[in-house]
């Protein structure tokens, strides 16, 4: 099949105008259209490969097609993508974005000529090529994955040790100590105790638990993916149901008619391996996250139900806001979510529980020191400065900020006025200036930074209560 495809690309074999108008709407505007898209696509099979390949020799200037083309060739699973895939991968040049989708594909395709590429990228600068780079190699198995790992513990570089000793824990489900850091006496020791492992063990590691069958159970507004049977995906399709027209219900809005993915896994193995190759930002998620590119909840049960339920209404909500805006206002996706999630399913309604008080401290810390026009400041911070550059403390105030709103009733107006106005315009700035102004952001913030003051001392004042009350 790869060697027909070659041949098809050499020969100039015409593309069918359906299959490239699919291509063409990888990045279209609309999301239901890119998604649509991307499904006939993946149903076109190994005839969508040269049109795919196309897109990655072609126009640089639409990321997203060539996310979505580096993503879909994984998928299709086809290796005559191999050279193309390598060739995106070791380029500098290349995002790092770009480079982790190709490094994902080709552990998708299980291709044995990445896996030198894949071994140098162990000490690269970039936390996701690295994790990309660990799953590649441990993909080929045993046989081939320890031997790398364990030459990349000596390795002069501290990421590569770093990164080959979390491959190996991973191997072997060992918890040998290894110390990226230490001096060279103490690193040589505890390498040669991982050799005496591998020289015991090689020939009587058992093999790879067979992987949970993960089963798609369609319901009205939902699909629900899971390796926990029917009844588990029920539970869960149900949750999705009141989430999403309780969330329509806050904003004053008619819900629309879209299908929300859910993706849970009984395993943490399973969870890790799948966010590790399919979500570049995996790094900075724990046991639930949203895939804006696959527009899927990804979720791992914990076994606590109040756990559970609290990371499903915040990626649900996370779902909710792309699925009906376009415009990415991170403060806005993140408070919101964060405000929604210590609410309760009670009665099929979803209901007020108690303030997500998770950030409180972080928040005042942030704030306190603050100038006048960080509330402004913060409304205009795209995506890669929201969540790579001072992440936390822009979670905490995001959600300190929606919470303040929330608690009021002309708050709660302005905020459905800024997701009324996401829905049918773009631009942070614009948003902000339409629902809020300069002077009243600045009294709103002198108002929340009071506001936080006085909750401090309130609580230091029941501190020192006499215990006989």
């Amino acid at each position: 099949m790869g060697v027909m495809l070659i041949l098809a690309l050499l020969l100039g074999v015409c593309v069918p105008p359906d299959l490239q108008r699919d291509v063409d709407q990888l990045s279209h505007v609309s999301l239901r259209r890119r998604m649509a898209a991307r499904a006939r696509v993946l149903k076109a099979g190994p005839k969508a490969i040269p049109p795919l390949l196309k897109v990655l020799r072609g126009n640089r200037r639409d990321p997203y097609k060539r996310h979505a083309a580096l993503y879909l060739l994984g998928e299709l699973g086809d290796r005559s993508a191999s050279k193309t895939l390598i060739r995106i991968a070791t380029r500098e040049r290349e995002s790092e974005r770009q480079r982790f989708w190709a490094l994902s594909s080709l552990t998708k395709i299980r291709e044995e000529k990445a896996i030198p590429i894949a071994t140098s990228l162990l000490g690269s600068d970039r936390e996701p090529l690295r994790r990309a780079s660990i799953e590649l190699i441990l993909s080929h198995g045993p046989d081939v994955s320890a031997p790398i790992l364990l030459k990349g513990l000596r390795s002069e570089t501290r990421a590569a040790r770093a990164a080959s000793a979390a491959g190996l824990r991973r191997l072997s489900g060992e918890k040998m100590q290894f110390d990226p850091d230490g001096d060279d006496a103490s690193r040589e020791e505890s390498v040669k105790r991982w050799e005496a492992w591998w020289q015991d063990k090689k020939s009587f590691l058992p093999p790879p638990k067979a992987r949970p069958v993960m089963q798609a159970y369609r319901m009205k507004e939902c699909i629900v993916l899971t390796d926990r049977g029917e009844a588990r995906a029920h539970e869960i399709g149900k949750r999705v149901t009141i989430l999403r027209r309780d969330f329509a219900r806050w904003f004053g809005m008619e819900e629309e008619g879209y299908e929300t993915r859910v993706r849970e896994f009984a395993r943490w193995e399973d969870f890790r391996r799948y966010g590790a190759v399919n979500q570049w930002g995996f790094h900075i998620v724990a046991e639930f996250f949203y895939s804006p590119f696959l527009h899927e909840v990804i979720t791992f049960d914990t076994g606590r139900v109040g756990s559970n339920d609290r990371g499903l209404i915040h990626e649900v909500f996370h779902d909710f806001y792309h699925r009906n805006t376009e415009t990415q206002l991170p403060w806005f996706n993140e408070g919101m979510a964060e405000h929604f999630e210590t609410w309760i399913f009670k009665e099929g309604k979803l209901v007020e529980g108690a303030r997500n008080m998770e950030w409180m401290e972080r928040a005042r810390k942030a704030i306190e020191g603050a100038r006048p026009g960080f509330l402004q400041d913060l409304m205009g911070l795209t995506q890669e400065q929201f969540y790579f550059q001072g992440r936390e403390g822009y979670y905490a105030v995001s959600w300190a900020w929606v919470d303040f709103l929330a608690g009021r009733e002309d708050g709660k107006r302005d905020l459905r006025r800024v997701f009324r106005w996401l829905r049918k315009s773009s631009g942070r700035e614009k948003i902000t200036r339409r629902v809020f102004g300069t002077k009243k952001l600045k009294r709103l913030f002198k108002e929340l930074r009071e506001s936080m003051q006085g909750e401090q001392e309130a609580r230091k004042g029941l501190t020192r209560l006499p215990l006989s009350l």
